[in-house]
């Protein structure tokens, strides 16, 4: 350690560029004052320095920046005095050095007189820093909901990749913006906004949120932040897109609903097997559940459609279809169901009776029991109706009524067989009855017979006259 009272004035820059830890050299094109911290940076000793051009230890990243702004300086030009560089050590190691320069005439010729400190240390924390921020920012922009940042005065300060996408505009005019501007287009925050709850409460709150405008529906949730002193300075929300989510939870409540209706349909007409109650019911209950106008329900009977019954029709329809004519006949030639929103335009031909019925849209569904059509349903409304959302629905009626519809033609088929036996047992009784009343009435005709016979041969006996042949209605002997 030196002593203040023994340093002589002229040895004060020695002393002090001796004992700084702060790099200290002067150089022209080539060093020609290092100081002992200069040695311990770099590893090259005085005598090393003297003899390398000042830009030779600097790495070759950035060895042009600092030889082109070096020479400049020389030149009396005024590049920047302070900036940082890596340096190679003699050792081969990277350093980083804070570099301030200034320009000097030192022994009547220019110089540059320059400081260094090793920044090393500080570069790695920086760039530890930076990769944390880099990795912070690709996990927040690698988040698919809506992640953003706000104030306590619903200014967003942060906001991810998700979120700016789904507003569709770039962050420079999402920061700073108040989150109810932003997400229902008013001035003020919405009464049962998520933010202003979660700021009240001081915890967590999460509310369903409908984006302006759109049929957007987000699921957002907020929970506060708080600085290291404990105090409440916003809150990190989080948005979920639960549109489609909410589409087909109502679509699946629609299908519940349906199936409901269906099961309704099927319990009823499953409940009687008797033919023509089960087409009362069906008439009945589908024309209730698709709001029809008028309903048709024809019977497969070898290559004819044969009308069974119908509701909303003044005068009766055809009794009779063929496979492939008109709707009806052609989902029983094709077993699918066949629609039209417009019928009145649609390719296929129409029955005169449709026509006069000023049917807009129709349907005719087929009832198929293992590729056989058994009957057709056909629907019909005087204004214009979609089935978008129902033809599964549809498919699945079709297919439930077509089970308990076999069911009804083959009790039908049974039912009819049994009458016919019964016929048949009535008859053969009836004739039975009538044999036995023709054997009764030839027992009486027999047993006078043989009271005449036996009258007679007592009169030939008293008239003492012999018979001459046995009596024929004798029984013979051992009978």
């Amino acid at each position: 350690m030196v002593e203040p009272e023994s340093i002589k004035e002229g040895d004060l820059f020695k002393v002090i560029a001796e004992t700084t830890s702060t790099c200290i050299f002067i150089t022209a094109e080539r060093f020609i004052y290092v100081n002992p911290a200069f040695e311990r940076i770099t590893g090259y000793s005085l005598e090393e320095a003297k003899k390398m051009r000042f830009y030779e230890i600097v790495h070759p990243e950035h060895r042009e920046m600092v030889k082109q702004r070096g020479l400049a300086r020389l030149k009396g030009e005024t590049p920047p005095k302070n900036y940082s560089f890596k340096i190679i050590t003699k050792d081969g190691r990277t350093r980083w050095v804070d570099f301030s320069a200034d320009r000097i005439i030192y022994q009547g010729r220019a110089a540059i007189i320059g400081t260094g400190y090793d920044i090393t240390d500080l570069k790695e924390t920086e760039q530890i820093l930076r990769d944390a921020k880099k990795q912070w920012e690709l996990t927040f922009d690698s988040i698919t909901d809506l992640v953003s940042v706000h104030d306590r005065d619903f200014n967003i300060v942060k906001a991810n990749r998700a979120f700016r996408e789904f507003f569709n505009r770039p962050v420079e005019e999402i920061i700073g913006k108040k989150c109810y501007e932003l997400f229902h287009g008013s001035k003020e925050p919405w009464p049962e906004c998520p933010h202003v709850l979660a700021m009240k409460a001081e915890k967590p709150c999460t509310k369903e949120v409908q984006y302006k405008n759109t049929d957007k529906i987000l699921l957002v949730t907020v929970s506060p932040v708080y600085d290291p002193e404990g105090r409440l300075i916003g809150g990190v929300h989080f948005a979920k897109d639960i549109t489609e989510l909410k589409r087909i939870q109502k679509e699946v409540t629609k299908k519940a609903e349906q199936l409901r209706i269906i099961n309704t349909i099927i319990t009823q007409a499953q409940e009687t097997l008797d033919l023509k109650r089960f087409v009362s019911i069906v008439l009945k209950e589908v024309k209730a559940l698709l709001g029809a106008d008028v309903i048709k329900f024809f019977l497969k009977q070898e290559d004819t459609l044969r009308l069974t019954d119908y509701i909303g029709v003044q005068s009766p329809p055809p009794e009779e279809i063929k496979p492939g004519e008109c709707f009806c006949g052609k989902a029983t030639s094709e077993r699918r169901i066949v629609f039209a929103e417009d019928m009145q335009n649609s390719p296929i031909q129409l029955l005169k009776h449709c026509k006069d019925l000023g049917m807009v849209s129709f349907i005719s569904i087929p009832l198929v029991k293992k590729d056989s059509t058994l009957g057709v349903v056909g629907i019909g409304w005087r204004h214009r109706v979609g089935i978008k959302g129902k033809y599964e629905m549809l498919e699945t009626l079709s297919g439930e009524l077509a089970l308990v519809l076999h069911n009804a033609l083959l009790y039908e088929r049974v039912k009819n067989h049994a009458r016919g036996l019964e016929e048949r047992v009535k008859e053969r009784t009836l004739e039975l009855q009538r044999a036995v009343n023709l054997m009764a009435g030839r027992e009486v005709r027999m047993s006078e017979l043989k009271e005449t016979i036996k009258k007679l041969r007592n009169q030939l006996i008293e008239a003492g006259l012999e018979p001459v042949a046995d009596d024929p209605l004798k029984e013979p002997p051992g009978v």
